[in-house]
């Protein structure tokens, strides 16, 4: 039985905004803290990607990521090959947010 190959990453535009929004408000608070939160999401999506069904769907195919130390959550689809990343939003609001994004 052989494993199932590693998928590829792929960022919504809405989510490199997400992200990048995210990196320049923690660079804004301590210099280097944006860099930290980017080591984050970089360790969140290897760990994903090895093991993207690791998961719960949240709503329909889409799933979710508590990121640890920073308190954010990164959102999710499996499509053939690929893990879709649709949003990376602070935990403290509604998931149902991020909703339109994907036609919910």
């Amino acid at each position: 039985m052989s494993a199932e190959p590693t998928r590829s990453v792929w960022f919504l535009d809405e989510a490199e905004d997400d992200i990048a929004a995210t990196f320049e408000w923690y660079e804004s608070k301590r210099l280097g803290l944006g860099a930290e939160f980017i080591h984050a999401v970089d360790a969140v999506l290897i760990s994903l990607r090895d093991f993207p069904e690791s998961r719960e769907a949240v709503h329909r195919d889409v799933r979710r990521c508590l990121m640890g130390r920073f308190p954010f959550e990164i959102f999710y689809r499996l499509e053939p090959g690929l893990l879709v990343v649709v949003a990376c939003m602070h935990a403290a609001r509604d998931p149902k947010a991020v909703l339109w994004r994907i036609g919910g």
